[in-house]
């Protein structure tokens, strides 16, 4: 959430660092994330008591995500601007009622504040540009156009053919600046008879696979946010079969079907998973508490979609466990999709767990002849859900 959506609201601030004393209210002024600007500003106003001993303050300026700082000044009340090294930039508690992003700066020696006084005004003002903001060592990888195809991604399956590295035709996989934050996000596109097992245009960390990109693989035990946004067009195909655009799967080949996925066919989301633990390609669709067969939310079209994904990883069906939150376009904001559930995530392979990969991209029923175009952004993999979002759904 940007302050631009919340410009002149109330947000409670936090204080953080060695002494410091606690500021009662914040108000956050608008931030401009024009793209055409090399920079945009972002203010906050914070009221409270302030001890001479402060040396950093958090002040709640909205998400920045996916923006580097390029400057910052703090004023007081009765004071000239002075320049603050702004040190991170971090997410509110997942419970937030209102995510917001939270900046902290470090304030300068010289900074004394009056003894005696008890309330005083603080202004903050920031001038910020795209790019990365130091990670907060939750994320564990991106892939989210902001660096090149080859050193996100371990391969590709498209034309003109499954390789590792990705190496698709531009035609059909590329980056473009058509995106929801950063700079850059994919676009996929597929034509009648792109045949690949099915036609397809789709990128992952295996299948093919690459031996310097394993540390990118799920493993049993491991719990993971993952969390990205989605835009289909309005000439997105409307036939009633299979259209997937986002894969859990085994990366061994003898695998069989994904272990848990997302179709955008039928002019529906359908959440699945995989019903059988040893490598069957049988799936089942669920929403809510529990399966629901041939039913989803709504398909909107034309505009971006964000959807988190928690995942425990494991072949166990007591183990392992799935739940969605997405925001779907649909005015109802973000929520609950699919309720935590237990459930195996992964299957076994010669009496192992068999690791698993992300897929991302178009994967669809050869009996559809429509072209088909999806965008996808802000890919991101970490070990809370703030981290997730911070990057997936930061920046415009």
């Amino acid at each position: 959430m940007t302050l631009c959506e919340k410009a002149g609201s109330t947000l409670r601030p936090r204080c953080t660092g060695m002494g410091i004393g606690v500021l009662a209210q914040a108000l956050a002024a608008a931030l401009l994330l024009a793209c055409s600007t090399p920079a945009t500003q972002a203010a906050g106003h914070r009221y409270g008591p302030v001890k001479v001993t402060d040396r950093s303050a958090t002040f709640a300026v909205g998400d920045l995500a996916g923006r580097t700082v390029v400057s910052a000044r703090l004023r007081a009340t009765g004071r000239k601007s002075r320049p603050v090294a702004a040190t991170s930039v971090r997410r509110a508690a997942t419970g937030s009622r209102r995510p917001r992003g939270l900046l902290r700066v470090s304030l300068p020696r010289s900074w004394r504040p009056a003894q005696r006084a008890k309330r005083m005004r603080l202004m903050l003002h920031v001038r910020t540009r795209p790019g990365r903001l130091a990670s907060s060592g939750k994320v564990v990888w991106t892939a989210d156009g902001e660096s090149s195809l080859a050193s996100e991604w371990a391969s590709s399956s498209s034309l003109p053919a499954a390789a590792a590295p990705a190496r698709p035709a531009a035609s059909r996989i590329a980056a473009t600046s058509f995106r929801a934050q950063g700079r850059r996000s994919y676009r996929f596109k597929v034509r009648d008879g792109d045949q690949s097992f099915g036609e397809r245009a789709e990128l992952g960390q295996a299948l093919p696979a690459r031996s310097d990109y394993e540390n990118r693989w799920f493993r049993a035990g491991q719990e993971r946010w993952i969390a990205m946004q989605y835009y289909l067009p309005a000439s997105w195909p409307t036939d009633n079969t299979w259209q997937t655009v986002f894969q859990i799967k085994p990366v061994s080949p003898g695998g069989g079907g994904p272990n848990i996925g997302l179709d955008a066919g039928r002019n529906r989301l359908m959440f699945y998973g995989n019903s059988n633990a040893f490598g069957s390609t049988a799936g089942n669709d669920f929403l809510g508490n529990g399966p629901l067969p041939g039913r989803g939310y709504r398909l909107r079209r034309g505009r971006w979609i964000k959807l988190t994904w928690h995942i425990v990883f494991s072949a166990d069906p007591a183990a392992g466990s799935i739940e969605v939150f997405g925001n779907l376009a649909d005015g109802k904001g973000m929520r609950t999709l699919v309720r935590q559930r237990k459930r195996a995530t992964m299957k076994y392979l010669n009496g192992a767990m068999d690791p698993v990969h992300l897929r991302v991209g178009i994967y669809r029923d050869p009996a559809i002849t429509a072209t088909a175009r999806l965008y996808v952004d802000g890919i991101t993999v970490a070990k809370t859900r703030a981290a997730a979002e911070a990057n997936a759904y930061g920046g415009r």
